[in-house]
């Protein structure tokens, strides 16, 4: 299974280098490097992911897009997002980090994540809500634990990746 929003774009290899790593690997979860880039698609900066993240690494923040997942669905089974207004991609990919152990990035950009004014809001009191949402429901943790959660582990990696998305 993969995934294209509808404002972000595909290099036309992308489907077969992301398959062909996922099966020379015997990865079942990955994502990809991505293109940050204006609303004409002009490229303006290659962003890198970690290249093997664990379900820790995942409770700290998600930076992966939707747009360069691909997941094994022969292998996980049916895995669907929660329904959430934010985090819904996160709590997903919490799900599928749980059942493989991690995920594992292509160190290639193959998609396109265009900036626009509405995709570039900033953080915002009903995120923080959602987000909170997202580690009580998937984690089935009390208001507390997600809390505690939220500002030790979220919002510092949150800063971090604001300081410097590219790391």
């Amino acid at each position: 299974i993969a995934f294209l929003d509808a404002d972000d774009w595909w290099y036309p290899n992308k489907l077969e280098h992301q398959l062909a790593f996922m099966k020379d690997n015997g990865y079942d979860f990955t994502c990809t490097y991505y293109m940050q880039a204006d609303a004409a698609l002009n490229d303006k900066k290659e962003v890198h992911l970690p290249i093997h993240q664990t379900f820790s690494d995942m409770l700290k923040g998600c930076h992966i897009g939707t747009p360069g997942v691909m997941y094994n669905r022969h292998t996980l089974g049916d895995i669907r997002m929660p329904e959430l207004r934010f985090a819904e991609d996160w709590g997903m990919w919490l799900r599928l980090v749980h059942r493989t152990g991690g995920i594992y990035c292509l160190p290639e950009a193959l998609w396109k994540y265009r900036m626009t004014a509405a995709s570039t809001s900033s953080f915002r009191i009903h995120t923080a809500l959602d987000v909170l949402r997202m580690y009580r429901e998937e984690l089935h943790i009390g208001q507390l634990r997600a809390a505690l959660l939220f500002l030790f582990r979220f919002v510092p990696n949150y800063i971090l990746w604001k300081v410097a998305p590219n790391k």
